[in-house]
């Protein structure tokens, strides 16, 4: 499969915000996806970027058990997000799936993370801040139920990226500078996008939590970034 090389976008995070540059006539276009094995994960070039793509879905169980032949999940189904994992388990995740496909999958930084929500969305959620309609959406404490749902079944944002708010927390790449100390040997890192145990305000794009790289409970997930080739 051949991908267009498309304008490079420039990424950065500071105080909570987002600057990238970019081609705006690019953002409408249809979104290349692939998977580099059956049971890989779907991926979405994202546009104004030829260095990046990230994944369609929150990774499923079925796709954690066919990296690593474990079950780690709480809420057990193929299709429900892979979830009760800490950074490590991510971290150990992307390395093996790497390894098996010979791509370079990791997680995402947190820019790249809220870029890929915000598909140049500039509110709350993705689409809009009309808090009514998150349950369209997203799964969290009003709707789930007490449990996760398998990843795709509410509606995606403008690039076709699902859950980017609820049903599980993602880890990401980045360290909380805030939580640094000398009696902590490794940083917390962030995750994003809000849970089935957290109200509507903890969904909203902006919002961050981090936790221990060894924490694990049952809201806790994650999606895959992959670098791809530079044009």
């Amino acid at each position: 499969m051949t991908f267009a090389a498309l304008p490079r976008c420039t990424l950065t995070f500071t105080a909570l915000t987002l600057a990238c540059l970019f081609d705006v006539a690019h953002a409408a276009q249809p979104l290349s996806t692939f998977r580099d094995c059956p049971t890989c994960p779907e991926m979405v070039i994202l546009p104004a970027s030829a260095a990046f793509a990230i994944g369609k879905y929150e990774i499923t169980q079925a796709e954690w058990f066919a990296v690593t032949g474990e079950r780690p999940a709480e809420f057990q189904g193929d299709r429900l997000p892979v979830e009760t994992i800490s950074w490590r388990d991510a971290q150990r995740f992307v390395e093996q799936l790497a390894a098996k496909t010979g791509r370079p999958y990791r997680l995402p930084t947190e820019a790249e993370w809220e870029y890929a929500a915000r598909a140049s969305s500039t509110t709350p959620y993705h689409f809009g801040d009309a808090v009514a309609e998150l349950d369209q959406h997203a799964w969290f404490i009003d709707n789930a139920e007490e449990t996760t749902h398998p990843v795709g079944s509410k509606r995606p944002n403008a690039w076709g990226l699902h859950d980017m708010h609820g049903n599980v927390w993602e880890w990401t790449t980045a360290c909380d500078e805030k939580k640094r100390s000398p009696y902590i040997r490794d940083c917390h890192r962030r995750y994003r996008g809000g849970s089935i145990a957290n109200k509507a305000s903890s969904l909203r794009i902006t919002h961050i939590q981090s936790g221990g790289v060894g924490d694990r409970y049952f809201a806790l997930g994650l999606r895959v970034a992959l670098s791809l080739d530079q044009p």
